[in-house]
């Protein structure tokens, strides 16, 4: 395939002229017109009306120009996948994000990659802690970021990179919210909403009501809140605003602020690539220069 003849006429289109074209690809005019001459001769067409003050396709060439531009795309994609290859990049890479992360600083370093990996196929999963480790244990995503709650560093390698927040929140018209002092049994007897979550275990340990309602999500949760149907945890990020024009307070219960390290993780027994090393190399810097 005669890929410079082919992007001679795309250029010979686009600027308008065959010695813009030929500036463009830093080649002889006579060059660049031959090339064109010959996608002429070889396909027994005529490609350009050139009778008047520049080049304007024929029907015929109208007819090509899209195929051609496909033609260079394709192979421009080729020649980056085959320098991946060479380079031995990952060629798809799984990220797995916990629901109420705040993970725009990941999102922004994924946005970078169109023009750093171009050819890179991203899966991006969203869940609950405990459905995001399940799923980078089974090998179904290659990182996450994720709650940090004390991984087996046998299976895990881990970067911690802070810590989120979690508050037990209400309705400051709901009848928790008129404890000046709270104790379990207090909570026990007021329905406690909670996303629904795979693993019983973390489900018991933040289980402190009898009337239990699970939820889909942290979003879900806080509009039942705030419709004063109980009372839930979540990430202290999620109802900031809330809290301060005090359409939510928080529980004056001992356990109702805690936090949990937060950070990457991936197997342990995987070894990363270019592209999860640089991710894993952003991520700390980033975080390193938010610390410091």
């Amino acid at each position: 395939m005669k890929y410079n003849a082919i992007k001679a006429l795309v250029l010979t289109h686009d600027t308008g002229s065959i010695s813009s074209a030929a500036r463009r690809m830093r080649k002889p005019r006579t060059m660049v017109s031959n090339w064109i001459q010959g996608l002429e001769d070889d396909w027994g067409i005529c490609l350009f009306d050139r009778q008047g003050y520049k080049p304007e396709l024929t029907k015929e060439g109208q007819s090509l120009l899209a195929v051609c531009r496909s033609l260079l795309a394709d192979k421009e994609m080729m020649e980056l996948k085959l320098a991946s290859i060479m380079q031995a990049e990952e060629q798809r890479l799984s990220i797995g994000m916990v629901h109420g992360l705040d993970s725009g600083f990941l999102l922004d370093l994924v946005e970078g990659f169109d023009q750093k990996y171009p050819s890179l196929n991203i899966t991006i999963i969203n869940g609950f802690d405990d459905e995001i480790s399940s799923k980078l244990y089974s090998g179904e995503v290659d990182l996450i970021y994720a709650l940090l709650r004390n991984p087996d560093p046998s299976i895990f390698n881990c970067h911690q990179t802070g810590f989120c927040d979690f508050v037990a929140v209400c309705h400051p018209q709901h009848p928790l919210a008129k404890y000046e002092s709270l104790e379990y049994t207090d909570l026990s007897s007021h329905r406690q909403i909670w996303p629904l979550r795979h693993d019983s275990h973390s489900l018991n340990q933040y289980r402190f009501s009898n009337i239990f309602w699970q939820v889909p999500d942290y979003r879900t949760s806080i509009d039942l809140v705030r419709r004063q149907l109980g009372w839930t945890f979540c990430p202290k990020n999620l109802v900031m605003d809330q809290i301060r024009n005090q359409e939510l307070v928080i529980l004056n219960h001992p356990q109702a602020v805690f936090q949990v390290p937060i950070g990457l993780a991936w197997r342990a027994d995987r070894h990363p690539g270019p592209v999860m090393e640089y991710i894993i190399d952003r991520v700390i810097h980033n975080k390193g220069d938010e610390a410091s």
